[in-house]
């Protein structure tokens, strides 16, 4: 059921009616003058028909079609950006000496506590 709202601004006067099953509806006893309608209906578009004259001893028909009302949604998505350094190699890190453990076996001339020594030279004597 749809809400019929009749309203006569002239006058201030102001009616509201439930329509039907059928949808329809009926304002009896009007005082001649011009109206406005206004149809409403949750999830349906509201409609409004302006200028409706009613005169004395006349019915008048007015129909109004509702439609789906338009339901906008709005995403909005928002992150900061990341700066990536990726001209300089300025930036480091500090190794603790405990953690640094396996790094130095990889690299000739490194021991395991952190220090440098000189690479051992093999000769063999030549005969």
């Amino acid at each position: 059921m749809c809400s019929v709202r009749l309203d006569n601004t002239a006058t201030g006067f102001t009616r509201a009616v439930l329509t039907s099953s059928a949808g329809e509806y009926n304002f009896p006893d009007l005082a001649p003058g011009v109206y406005t309608i206004t149809v409403t209906h949750a999830g349906l578009e509201s409609k409004r028909v302006d200028k409706i004259e009613i005169e004395v001893s006349k019915t008048t028909n007015i129909n109004v079609q509702l439609g789906v009302a338009q339901q906008q949604q709005l995403v909005e998505v928002s992150a900061a950006a990341v700066n990536l350094e990726t001209t300089s190699s300025d930036l480091a890190a500090v190794v603790k000496r405990q953690d640094r453990s396996g790094i130095a076996d990889e690299r000739p001339g490194f021991q395991a506590d952190g220090e440098a020594r000189a690479p051992a030279l093999h000769r063999t004597a030549a005969t």
